[in-house]
């Protein structure tokens, strides 16, 4: 069991900073981590790190990660730097010179933990973070992802079931559907007119 999983610490963030859950600190190679009660406490005190370090102007994954891991512009170069960049970058789908904003951090996160080794650890949660860390607009954009996609393949696949014979968006069958209800509305109102006609005569 490495450092992350002994503390609840995904990021192996040291200590230092009063984040929510802290209990105490775990020294190990040199270094003190902070300890948290829970997994949950743990991610959510990353997300927040990385949330600041964006708004101190660390905006780019390159520039953010330097920063987290306290590189000086001499050790980027070093292949474990160079290897825990492109970790993250293979996590979030970003490049190195990708724009950073703070509704990032939960996708952010999850590579940090990939790049630190103990995602597999807190995969639970960081699933779980990553749909509450804002309730309203996370939920309609996932439901959007569901349905769009829904209502796409449903039309893939009517359109396969009448042969893709349509025309104006409308496929043959409803086309004759709407010519015989007109013609039949016509009918009525013919036969109401002679009905009128008849009686008044």
């Amino acid at each position: 069991m490495g450092v992350g999983e002994k503390t609840n610490n995904p990021g192996n963030l040291l200590a230092g900073v009063k984040w929510q859950g802290v209990t105490g600190v775990y020294s190990a190679n040199g270094l003190n981590y902070a300890v948290f009660d829970t997994p949950q406490h743990g991610v959510d005190a990353l997300v927040t790190d990385i949330k600041s370090a964006i708004g101190k102007g660390f905006n780019t994954l390159a520039s953010f990660v330097y920063h987290y891991l306290g590189t000086s512009t001499d050790n980027r170069d070093n292949p474990n730097v160079a290897n825990y960049l492109k970790t993250v970058e293979r996590s979030t789908g970003l490049s190195a010179s990708s724009k950073l904003s703070p509704d990032m951090a939960a996708t952010i996160a999850e590579g940090i933990s990939k790049a630190e080794g103990t995602y597999q650890s807190f995969k639970s949660v960081f699933s779980h973070t990553g749909n509450t860390s804002d309730p309203s607009s996370t939920s309609q954009s996932s439901d959007l992802a569901n349905i769009v996609p829904s209502l796409f393949s449903q039309q893939q696949s009517q359109s396969a079931t009448d042969g893709g014979k349509k025309f104006l968006g409308l496929n043959w069958g409803n086309i004759f559907a709407i010519f015989i209800g007109a013609g039949l509305l016509l009918v009525a109102v013919w036969a109401i007119a002679n009905t009128s006609k008849t009686q008044t005569a």
